[in-house]
């Protein structure tokens, strides 16, 4: 007997009603087990995925650290270089910008000489003589220009002081301080030189007895012992030709040394005609 055929003689003997339900179950069991199988082929479920991402993301380990660029290649000298030019003030700086060879660290500012280059500056007198200045007895004429400046330093109050030079067979505008800019007495006698005359006219303020602030015009003679004979003489004989032409004048000035052209001793001269008056 076959296996059908015994099977077959099994179910006969099975009630109806068991037969069926068995049937039933046996059904669903061979349907679950065919879904179990394609479940088990098809690719994972996408919403799994996305379940699992985060923790995946997470179990990366993050990007090193970028490392920092590498350090410029200037040298240190222009370094140290960079550091004293912000330490300077503007005009220090401006100074140590002109030539074509950067500053050393042994290298000072003279502090007087700052000043000076904000203040005191040459004149560019080419004026023709004046015609109705004359001449003094050694054939000295005086220039438009120094005529003028001198009216400036005492009717507008510009200049602190004007010096003047002899120059050839006229007496010319040399340099100038400006009263604005802080020019000083000091500034007038460090710009005397040592082997030639000059006239200068200055406007110095002081304060009398009772508290008033005046103003006086001093005219300055310098003649230096090593100037050359010839030009001591011609400023010499031009020297009061030259001051009767300028206003305003209270007090004047001859000095050969720098020890007499102290500016306490000046004063005292300025107080003493003031006393006199």
């Amino acid at each position: 007997m076959s296996a059908l055929a015994a099977l077959s003689d099994a179910l006969r003997a099975v009630p109806a009603d068991k037969l069926k339900v068995a049937l039933i179950d046996a059904v669903d069991k061979l349907l679950l087990d065919n879904n179990n199988d394609n479940n088990n082929n098809k690719p994972a479920d996408p919403a799994n995925r996305k379940v699992f991402a985060p923790s995946i993301m997470t179990a990366v380990p993050p990007p090193p650290p970028r490392a920092p660029p590498p350090s410029s290649t200037t040298s240190t000298a222009e370094h140290e270089s960079e550091e004293r030019k912000f330490s300077l003030s503007p005009m220090e700086r401006k100074l140590s910008s002109v030539g074509s060879s950067p500053r050393k660290e042994s290298d000072t500012i003279n502090q007087q000489e700052l000043h000076q280059r904000e203040c005191v500056f040459p004149v560019d007198d080419k004026s023709p003589a004046d015609a109705t200045a004359g001449v003094s007895v050694a054939g000295i004429g005086i220039s438009q220009l120094s005529l003028q400046m001198h009216k400036d330093l005492l009717k507008k109050k510009v200049y602190k002081w004007v010096m003047f030079r002899i120059d050839k067979h006229l007496i010319r505008a040399h340099q100038v301080g400006m009263k604005k800019s802080g020019a000083s007495y000091s500034d007038f006698v460090s710009m005397l030189p040592c082997d030639e005359a000059r006239f200068g006219v200055l406007d110095v303020d002081l304060i009398n007895s009772d508290g008033c602030k005046l103003s006086r015009i001093v005219f300055v003679h310098w003649a230096p012992d090593t100037a050359p004979a010839m030009h001591k003489m011609k400023s010499a004989s031009s020297a009061q030709h030259f001051k009767n032409l300028l206003q305003g004048v209270s007090v004047e000035l001859q000095a050969s040394d720098l020890d007499e052209m102290g500016e306490e001793g000046l004063m005292s001269r300025i107080r003493d005609s003031m006393t006199r008056r």
